[in-house]
């Protein structure tokens, strides 16, 4: 692109550029000041400058214009200088954005001065007052040690006078505790003595008591023999309700346990036939049920077989069985 031409120039090229005929705008510019030599100098100096810069193509016969074009160049001329304008006002916006970010960081700097300015002045005061505290600290804790020197050396004067008086009052306390124990000694043995004439007496009579429950654990367990005997061969040749009903009476008043202490027993002593006791068990309370409800032994000869088959093994638990129907049946017809 050419220089940028005159002020001048650039409004004669808006109205060529503006206009259809470039020529007759310049012969009608012409002819307007065709009186005026100096104005017409000055046009055509202007034509000068834009043919000169390529804005303008112009020929001339003498003082006449014989051909006047715009060229491409020309229609141009004016997006360029705007474009020009444009980097120029851009690089004018940068520079000032430079600047103004330098007046920025400038300031910032400053800033960051005066803040670090403060920040030291803060820290020399800081380290001013914390040795300012130190050493109050210092004097403090030499004071507390000297005043906790003192208190333990007084401490240890009462404690050695302390432990003194202990020692004086253990040793009294020492030779009444042996006098004490002399006594008690003496007591201790005239009591052993005491007690040991009182056990002898003791045993002999929990000796002679022994003898005499054996003597009658051994009759009641002849008389129980006796009666499980009784009570076997009678039970197995009742044949209807009246001889086992006279049966069960004759024992009623001789066997007195429950139900629940039967089955406890059951539970402890059963064993592997368990099962079958507490089945005969919720047997029996069925025919005690059924003697309370219809004032009559029912006829249970499976029942009465396997409880005699039970004699033998487990004849605690016959003879439990056997007391219960009896007391039932005693309850009901003879109390």
């Amino acid at each position: 692109m050419s220089k940028l031409v005159s002020e001048s120039a650039e409004k004669l090229l808006e109205e060529m550029l503006q206009t259809n005929n470039a020529k007759k705008l310049i012969d009608d510019k012409l002819r307007a000041i065709e009186s005026d030599s100096t104005a017409t100098t000055k046009l055509h100096n202007i034509i000068d400058e834009l043919v000169e810069n390529h804005l303008m193509m112009c020929t001339w016969y003498g003082d006449t214009v014989h051909e006047a074009k715009i060229p491409l160049s020309a229609e141009k001329y004016f997006e360029k200088k705007n474009q020009s304008k444009l980097k120029r006002e851009d690089k004018q916006k940068e520079d000032a954005r430079l600047e103004e970010e330098a007046r920025l960081l400038e300031n910032a700097k400053i800033e960051k001065a005066k803040l670090d300015q403060e920040a030291r002045m803060k820290e020399e005061i800081k380290a001013k007052e914390n040795s300012r505290l130190n050493d109050e600290a210092r004097f403090k804790e030499n004071a507390l040690l000297k005043e906790e020197a003192k208190l333990k050396e007084q401490a240890w004067f009462k404690e050695e006078a302390r432990l003194k008086e202990e020692a004086r009052l253990i040793e009294e306390a020492r030779l009444k505790e042996e006098a004490r124990l002399l006594e008690e000694s003496r007591l201790k043995e005239n009591t052993w003595l005491k007690e040991e004439a009182r056990l002898k007496v003791e045993v002999r009579l929990k000796e002679d008591a022994r003898a005499k429950l054996e003597n009658e654990l051994r009759t009641k367990e002849q008389a129980w023999l006796k009666e499980q005997a009784f009570l076997n061969e009678n039970l197995l040749n009742a044949n209807n309700s009246n001889s086992l009903l006279n049966l069960l009476f004759s024992i009623s008043t001789t066997i007195d346990v429950s139900f629940a202490e039967i089955k406890n027993q059951v539970v402890i002593k059963g064993g592997e036939d368990k099962v079958m006791l507490l089945d005969l068990l919720e047997e029996a309370k069925e025919i005690i049920e059924e003697i309370n409800s219809t004032r009559r032994i029912p006829k249970r000869k499976r029942f009465f077989n396997e409880l005699s088959n039970q004699s033998s093994k487990h004849n605690w638990y016959y003879g439990a069985i056997i007391g219960l129907i009896g007391r039932a049946n005693y309850d009901l017809f003879g109390g």
